[in-house]
């Protein structure tokens, strides 16, 4: 990073842990993690639960997410969880992990190769880096940020710092947020779900009132009550809260 963009990161980072220092909802942290992916030029970001050796998908570990949720339905559909070399090195290791496609990819098996490049590169993620994290209970997690990189990113010594500070404490309140909210279902109306789940498979707004014969503002104002009941700041935030609770399966 040049000086310039480094103490942009700093900046960023020093700014953000003010912020998650008295952060009580995940849209705080939601909004923090976005606008430092948007700093260290890595767009996507994700923070996850570590999953456990006998787990077969990554949606269910998702606490909070931008990543594109149709990437991560088809990344569980083909079952890519299972021989991942990042989840792999998060159960065993507890430094930052920089990552580019073509590097990583070469630790899956040969037959998961050619379909995982395709599925990361359709989304335009081909790196990034996970920060490990773990919460007061020590449950193990990680905060990820990744997008369309030529190369495995690369941050001073005080920027890969700050940044796993950020991810700690991102990570931190987004258990403690979530470990807060009841248990029971948001009661989504059964137009609202059908709206919801077109959206998970990608599809816009103008496509879904098509779809369901409604016209495209009544597809917005659903998905704008949708987005309320789960306290999710975008569309694929709520993808990503109604897979945790079970509202997509």
């Amino acid at each position: 990073m040049g000086n310039q963009g480094s103490a942009d990161i700093l900046s960023t980072c020093e700014q953000s842990l003010v912020v998650l220092r008295r952060a009580d909802t995940s849209y705080e942290v939601f909004r923090v993690l976005k606008t430092i992916g948007t700093t260290i030029s890595l767009p996507f970001f994700s923070i996850i639960s570590l999953p456990g050796k006998d787990d077969e998908q990554l949606s269910p570990s998702s606490m909070l997410s931008n990543c594109p949720p149709e990437m991560v339905l088809e990344y569980d559909e083909r079952g890519l969880l299972k021989n991942s070399p990042v989840i792999a090195y998060l159960r065993n290791r507890t430094s930052p992990l920089p990552w580019e496609l073509d590097n990583v990819n070469l630790e899956r098996p040969d037959d998961e190769r050619e379909g995982v490049a395709e599925l990361f590169s359709r989304f335009g993620i081909t790196g990034g880096v996970y920060f490990p994290t773990y919460d007061a209970q020590k449950r193990r997690g990680a905060v990820s940020f990744s997008g369309p990189v030529g190369r495995k990113p690369e941050f001073s010594s005080s920027e890969t710092a700050l940044l796993a500070m950020v991810a700690q404490r991102s990570f931190v309140r987004a258990t403690a947020h979530l470990n807060a909210q009841p248990e029971s279902k948001p009661l989504l109306s059964s137009r609202e779900l059908e709206c919801l789940r077109w959206t998970a498979s990608g599809k816009t707004s103008h496509e879904i009132g098509l779809i369901l014969g409604i016209s495209e503002h009544t597809v917005d104002n659903h998905l704008t009550s949708v987005c309320k009941k789960l306290n999710a700041d975008n569309r694929a935030h709520a993808v990503w809260r109604a897979v945790q609770k079970g509202l997509l399966e």
